[in-house]
């Protein structure tokens, strides 16, 4: 039989929700999915570590 070769990648993109005005975030979308299906995912990735994935992140969610 075959060997399949399967590539995951997750491309995480969240706009920038900062109001340019006050300097600040206005809504907390990048905040919630970071602590929510991204950190899952990292998590998931931790307790098979035979499994390889490809994260691609967007700048809003590295600064």
């Amino acid at each position: 039989m075959k060997t399949a070769h399967i590539c995951f990648l997750w491309h995480m993109h969240q706009p920038y929700y900062t109001d340019p005005v006050a300097g600040s975030a206005s809504l907390p979308w990048v905040r919630l999915h970071a602590t929510k299906a991204y950190y899952d995912m990292a998590y998931g990735l931790e307790k098979f570590p035979a499994i390889k994935a490809t994260f691609n992140f967007t700048p809003s969610l590295l600064r």
